[in-house]
Formats: structure tokens, C-alpha cells, sequence
């Protein structure tokens, strides 16, 4: 995980879990990358624009009973930076020190 952590200091985000918080930016996010309702998650990680400290990118899943990847977005001006890679790769990280060993 510390690779990962790394990788997003890098490029200036930082990746944290979802807060009451983050709620508010986290909902702008989902309103503005989907056109669908997003399912609500038990678990959820943020990528945080550290100059900005506003959330670009959000992946929400749960860990039971099936490990289950239900939604990934980033913000357009932010794409193609990894950070979608790395909120995947957060999460799976996630699930197998949980204990899943399938990802769905």
C-alpha cells in the first residue's frame, strides 16, 4: 500500500476513505461522471486534489459476502493520470487484507 500512496503523492492526490465530510464533493463527483444512481457501498476510498482538497475521483465496494467492485469514477480534468488505477488498486488491496479472495 505504501507504493500506492507514493504513486498518488506523486501526482498530488491524496487517497483517504470517505467521510461525512467528503459526502457533499463525493455526491458533486457522482452527479457529474454517471447518469445513473449509484448503489451505496459499505466501503468507500476517495482520490483528494491536494492543491485543490476537493474529491476528483471516488471507487465504492463491498467486502461481503463477495468481494464486489460496484463503481469507479474521476473527474474528466483528471483523467488519464492514474488515478482511477490506483482507487482500483486501493480497493482490491483492501478486500484481500479482508480476507476476499475473489474479486467480483
Amino acid at each position: 500500500m505504501n507504493f500506492l500512496l507514493n504513486q498518488a503523492e506523486a501526482i498530488g492526490i491524496d487517497l483517504q476513505q470517505s467521510s461525512v465530510s467528503t459526502k457533499p464533493d463525493e455526491a458533486a463527483l457522482w452527479r457529474r461522471c454517471v447518469s445513473w444512481g449509484v448503489n451505496p457501498m459499505p466501503e468507500r476510498l476517495i482520490a483528494v486534489d491536494v492543491t485543490l482538497g476537493t474529491v476528483v475521483g471516488a471507487v465504492y465496494y463491498d467486502l461481503r459476502p463477495k468481494a464486489f467492485l460496484s463503481a469507479l469514477a474521476v473527474l474528466p480534468g483528471f483523467r488519464g493520470k492514474g488515478i482511477g488505477k490506483l482507487l482500483i488498486c486501493a480497493a482490491v488491496i483492501h478486500m484481500q487484507n479482508s480476507g476476499c479472495s475473489n474479486v467480483h
